[in-house]
Order: C-alpha cells, then structure tokens, then sequence
C-alpha cells in the first residue's frame, strides 16, 4: 500500500525513494514505509540503481528512544 512517508518511483533500472518523515525524524512509521518501498523494488525486475531521497525540508535525523 502506498505510503505518503515513504513514494517510490521506478523507471527503468533505476528506483528512487523519498521519504518525507513527520518533522523529519526517521520513527518506526516512516522505518516500516521505506521497508514497504524495498519490497517493491526487490519484486521489480530489472532494477540495479536505488536512489533515496528526503522531501524538502525534512532533514537526515534518526529518532532515539527505548
């Protein structure tokens, strides 16, 4: 199901990812989208180049937590 955290798009044998986390901290929610988007380039065919990028203004944070 798609996921407005975590778009992928496919073209060709190139697959691009972009995330747009909640106050771009990367949490379990925007984690599970972007595994949700993996899946779907491991059943692409043909697919040899990933690119991963972070919508504007979200920012490269890894949320911390117990």
């Amino acid at each position: 199901m798609p996921s407005p955290l975590a778009t992928l798009h496919l073209d060709g044998a190139i697959a691009t990812i972009t995330l747009a986390p909640p106050g771009g901290l990367l949490d379990r929610a925007t984690s599970e989208a972007l595994a949700d988007a993996a899946r779907g380039i491991a059943e692409a065919q043909g697919v040899r180049v990933v690119i991963v990028l972070a919508r504007a203004g979200a920012s490269a944070s890894v949320a911390q937590g117990g």
